[in-house]
């Protein structure tokens, strides 16, 4: 990774429960060979176009009615196969999907997330009601595939 960051992180402000303050919820690392299977963090996506500025690379700009969520829905399902391909992964070893927005997830997400994902769908999904960290963007997922998790 010459000069690459590999460091998959998110910023979101929640729409409810907000910490008082900044701080971590979560972390992610991966370690060469200490697992059967490659572990992996797939970072995060909102509905921008690949190479899009501004409000005209938004997918949907400013709409949040309930067939513009379906469509950033799909479209950031599609960046996220992408990524997860990328890194020679498949989404039988996908064991958490994210979504952020604050926005109703209910009407799009068998068919716009889960089944996009197939077998990685039997674990669910965990939706955070909260803003994308880029103004503009309305919704983002990532996904991880690991052989553990840990909660302390």
């Amino acid at each position: 990774m010459d000069g690459e960051k590999p460091i998959p992180r998110t910023k979101v402000a929640p729409v409810t429960a907000a910490p008082a303050e900044p701080s971590l919820y979560a972390f992610c690392y991966t370690a060469p060979g200490t697992t059967p299977a490659p572990t992996f963090v797939v970072a995060g996506a909102g509905e921008m176009r690949d190479r899009g500025r501004g409000a005209q690379g938004i997918v949907r700009h400013g709409d949040t009615s309930p067939d513009a969520m379906r469509e950033k829905a799909r479209f950031v399902m599609g960046v996220m196969q992408e990524r997860l391909h990328a890194l020679g992964g498949d989404w039988s070893r996908v064991t958490a999907i994210d979504v952020y927005t604050a926005q109703p997830i209910h009407g799009f997400l068998i068919d716009e997330i889960l089944r996009p994902a197939g077998p990685a769908a039997i674990h669910g999904v965990r939706w955070f009601p909260s803003r994308p960290p880029v103004q503009g963007l309305e919704f983002e997922v990532d996904l991880r595939g690991v052989a553990r998790e840990l909660m302390l």
